[in-house]
């Protein structure tokens, strides 16, 4: 009898941590993977969380929107390099 409630309480807490720490490790996982091929991904829910996956899914939430700055500064830099070389267009010196 012991060693039933032994296995049942073992498998109880093997679901629990694959719950609490499994699932949310591969959703930070899928984010930082979208992030390393130019996607930005949705905000992470488990940023929500007080504890070290929420903490490190702000990071992930952060380096997102730095990221995505970044990618919308080089677009309006590229727009502005593009007027500059044409604003000269027509003009006889």
């Amino acid at each position: 009898m012991t060693h039933v409630r032994l296995r049942n309480t073992a498998h109880v807490l093997v679901l629990l941590v694959r719950r609490t720490i499994g699932r949310p490790l591969r959703r930070l996982n899928a984010a930082v993977e979208a992030l390393e091929q130019g996607r930005s991904p949705e905000p992470l829910r488990e940023s929500l969380r007080q504890d070290e996956v929420g903490s490190i899914a702000r990071a992930i939430d952060r380096l997102r929107l730095s990221l995505s700055a970044q990618r919308q500064l080089r677009r309006d830099l590229e727009r502005m390099m593009g007027a500059v070389e044409h604003a000269g267009d027509g003009v006889l010196l």
